[in-house]
């Protein structure tokens, strides 16, 4: 099948001469290049068709063999059904390219190698009867968005976008069983300290150590003030008793002397100074004389008793004005005691008016130490609680920067990302080939336009598959059949096979009509045959029932005679 030009094929069917050229076999000759390419054939579509293409009349060692050149490396196929040697194999040689045996391995290669799937080749090289070119104007929107993905080679956008979506899926529920996760953990180290908070904080053994000796401090500075208080008091009571005895001292002295003053008159007058009896006589006088001394010597005694009296009352007032003095320092130094330790006590989380008594104090640290073993539980717990809440929050951290990566790759590769841009970039120029196949076909009766996106009223775009067909005068066209609308089906067809071609760099020289032109008029049929002459660079066969515009539109004729069950080209 080298270049050819423009092949008519017809068919001969000797077996049934009142089919004229029907069941000659013509489809099957060309159906055998669509099976040894993707082991399926046009009419059956998706599917493969086993053992139905090996001859009824052979029965056995089906073989098709294909030899291609694409960008100067040579191809050949070899695909067998039920045959007697290889089985149901199929091989695939070409440059470095060796596939052999594995059909599912080796298919894949083959697509490779084409740029071309089972579908677009039906598009674009196999224009099968009834298949390839039907209604290619009515297609749903699923079915365009379909056939555009084979088109512009985003396919594997859906399916980036499916492995994206699920990774987006499982990474955000795995985030959000770590944000819970995170939740519950601070609610229960939340717990844990408001239970650590009814132990109370601590206590230090310095800590102790320095409120005991502030009590101790305390306790003996109060010991001692009450000590010099009651000294204070002694004196004061001393000083109020020796006030009374010196006053009492003072009148004796007072009597005294006059009494040794009374005596003293007597002994010279020699007769009372009362009465003025004379009593001085001998005997009298030494008595007189021995009184008076005794009053002397008691005064003496008096006044002695009455200095030493004054020397402990300035003795006594000296003292209490020390005791002052130290009362003072000491009730200063007291008030600096209890606040330190009310600081030392309130560090520890201790309320002075709970530790009244140096009891009360060693009983709560003896309920303190009770507390301790529980309270380094939860300190532990805590900590703990904070590590695995750590080690949560960086998984959450790290999940929502994998969640969000995943959000935007989703979004790259979605409806709304790269491949509705690589849509309006690539539909003007789909747009303008349908412009011009429709000028070539219609002579401009009608026009085709083609649209992929839509505007939404933020601003985004979103696939929206679709075709719109109008009259030259801007009439909505009706495609309720008939030759114009079996060409706006070839005007979409030419259309989107260019622009695969130029999306590719892949050409295609084979090109296969089989019935394209069925419910054509001559002129559409003309027009038709000759815009394909102008575009063909390899082999185009035009496959049909009837003869077509004439035998001087091709370059050649080709006929398929079908003869005891066995097709053949002559």
């Amino acid at each position: 099948m080298a270049y050819r030009g423009v092949v008519f094929v017809k068919g001969e069917n000797l077996d049934a001469q009142n089919t004229d050229a029907n069941d000659a076999g013509k489809t099957n000759a060309f159906d055998a290049i669509t099976w040894a390419l993707f082991e399926r054939l046009a009419k059956t579509g998706d599917k493969r068709v086993g053992d139905s293409v090996v001859n009824r009349t052979v029965g056995k060692d089906c073989r098709v063999g294909l030899t291609w050149e694409q960008n100067g490396t040579i191809y050949a196929l070899d695909r067998y059904r039920k045959h007697s040697k290889h089985g149901d194999k199929v091989y695939l040689e070409g440059g470095e390219l060796t596939a052999a045996g594995k059909r599912d391995a080796t298919n894949d290669e083959i697509v490779k190698c084409l740029g071309l799937t089972y579908e677009m080749f039906l598009r674009s090289v196999m224009w099968a009867q009834g298949t390839s070119t039907r209604r290619l104007t009515q297609l749903t929107d699923m079915e365009y968005k379909h056939l555009f993905d084979e088109l512009i080679g985003t396919e594997h956008f859906n399916r980036k976008y499916e492995a994206i979506h699920k990774q987006r899926v499982d990474n955000t529920v795995n985030l959000q069983l770590d944000v819970q996760l995170f939740r519950d953990a601070q609610v229960r180290i939340e717990t844990k300290k408001q239970e650590l908070a009814k132990y109370g904080p601590p206590l230090p053994v310095k800590a102790i150590s320095k409120i005991r000796e502030g009590w101790d401090k305390h306790h003996a500075t109060l010991t001692s003030l009450s000590t010099y208080e009651r000294e204070r008091d002694l004196l004061r009571t001393e000083d109020n008793l020796a006030y009374v005895a010196v006053n009492r001292m003072e009148r004796e002295i007072q009597n005294v002397s006059f009494s040794v003053e009374e005596i003293t008159k007597s002994a010279k007058a020699g007769s009372c100074s009362q009465c003025g009896q004379r009593l001085i006589t001998a005997v009298s006088k030494e008595n007189v004389t021995s009184k008076r001394t005794e009053q002397e010597t008691a005064l003496s005694q008096r006044k002695q008793e009455l200095s030493k009296a004054y020397k402990k009352a300035k003795e006594r007032a000296t003292r209490y004005n020390e005791l002052l003095g130290i009362l003072k320092t000491g009730k200063e130094e007291l008030d600096k005691i209890e606040a330190n330790l009310i600081v030392f006590l309130a560090a520890v989380g201790i309320n002075k008016d709970d530790a009244t008594s140096f009891y009360e104090l060693e009983q709560i640290f003896e309920n303190r130490a009770s507390a301790q073993n529980r309270h380094a539980e939860l300190i532990k717990e805590i900590k703990k609680l904070e590590k695995d809440a750590v080690v949560v929050f960086e998984r959450v951290e790290k999940g929502t920067i994998v969640v969000k990566k995943y959000e935007m790759l989703e979004h790259a590769y979605g409806p709304l990302g790269m491949r509705v841009y690589r849509l309006v970039e690539l539909t003007p120029v789909l747009n303008n080939l349908a412009l011009k196949y429709a000028e070539a076909l219609t002579g401009g009766a009608i026009k085709l336009e083609f649209a992929t996106a839509k505007l939404l009223k933020n601003g985004e775009l979103r696939e929206k598959y679709g075709v719109d067909i109008q009259t030259a005068s801007g009439a909505e066209f009706s495609l309720s059949g008939g030759g114009m609308t079996r060409r706006a089906d070839l005007i979409a067809a030419l259309a989107l096979d260019e622009l695969r071609s130029s999306i590719t760099g892949k050409q295609i020289n084979l090109k296969i009509y089989d019935e394209a032109t069925d419910g054509l008029d001559a002129s559409g049929e003309m027009c038709f045959v000759n815009l394909i002459r102008e575009q063909c660079k390899g082999t185009s066969f035009f496959i049909s029932h009837k003869a077509l515009v004439g035998d001087s539109c091709f370059d050649d004729i080709m006929t398929v005679r079908k003869e005891n069950g066995i097709s053949e080209v002559i």
